[in-house]
């Protein structure tokens, strides 16, 4: 992003075609080719936001079902549980030999309908949700760097701005490390 800006303002946003069409993440490389295109940066910002809109609702739609399968797990153990109960007071009649396989059948689905939850589904949708926050944050971070492009904003400062939204360990110094080549 850094060297897209120190490209743009060295030449002209005109010279970042080539490498817009280059660029891997697909929602950038839009907003890339909407400054190219002249678009203005509310059109642009729009644009975007609806892209992150989008992006989004579609991660939510995946935590969401295993949110519910993991809160609809519990519900099916019981209702397995009492099936396994009503077999095994069914097989009273015949003898207390046949009261083992109802019962464990009981006691696993109990088992499985309080494991699954918590072992799987739930897990899985803070997974998703991290995941989802992570990219959502990365879009976000794209979305200020092409209008900081677009404005012909100070490549340092750029830098700064969009370093400002990470982790201290997760920033990158590319301006500095680029100044220094040039140096030496």
């Amino acid at each position: 992003m850094v060297r897209l800006a120190h490209k743009a303002r060295k030449e002209s946003i005109l010279s970042l075609q080539n490498n817009a069409q280059k660029v891997n993440n697909r929602i950038m490389r839009m907003g890339l080719q909407l400054v190219i295109d002249g678009q203005p940066p509310e059109i642009v910002r729009a644009v975007m936001e609806t892209e992150l809109d989008g992006l989004l609702t579609r991660h939510d739609e995946g935590a969401r079902i295993f949110k519910s399968m993991g809160r609809f797990s519990p519900a099916f153990g019981l209702i397995s549980t009492l099936i396994g109960l009503i077999s095994m007071l069914r097989s009273l009649s015949g003898g207390t030999e046949n009261l083992g396989p109802g019962m464990a059948v009981a006691l696993v689905t109990t088992f499985y309908g309080a494991l699954t939850p918590n072992l799987f589904f739930l897990p899985i949708a803070d997974k998703l949700e991290n995941r989802s926050e992570k990219e959502v944050q990365q879009v976000r971070i794209i979305i200020e760097g092409i209008l900081m492009i677009q404005e012909g904003g100070n490549p340092p400062l750029i830098e700064q701005k969009l370093n400002a939204h990470l982790e201290p360990e997760q920033r990158i110094q590319h301006f500095e490390r680029m100044l220094r080549r040039e140096k030496g």
